[in-house]
């Protein structure tokens, strides 16, 4: 991992369509497709959280019953061993409270 090097942004179809990275027509081929869900395109090309979909690992309602904070860490560390780093994320809500942030700190091993 190299987190200076690299940035992950997640969005909904808006931006790389005002920029002229994906074409209308194929995101409404897409949306409008009998292959894709109204969940799928929702979760895909809107960012919207819909729940599991029937072919989901994991139940994501029973894996939150089961998560816990096990530390928690209320600034950054003064003194990181070497190679270790923050990762942040942010999930803006459109309505209401439900942004979601996160913060994990990453301590490679091997």
């Amino acid at each position: 991992m190299r987190p200076k090097e690299y940035f992950s942004w997640g969005l909904s179809y808006e931006v790389p369509l005002h920029y002229g990275l994906l074409d209308k027509a194929t995101l409404m081929d897409q949306r409008y497709s009998n292959t894709v869900s109204e969940d799928s395109f929702a979760r895909e090309s809107l960012s919207i959280w819909s729940g599991n979909s029937k072919d989901a690992w994991l139940d994501s309602r029973r894996l939150n019953k089961h998560r816990s904070l096990l530390k928690c860490e209320r600034k950054a560390a003064d003194n990181l061993p070497d190679g270790a780093f923050y990762i942040i994320g942010v999930d803006v809500a459109r309505y209401g409270a439900n942004t979601a942030i996160m913060v994990i700190k990453v301590l490679p091993g091997e």
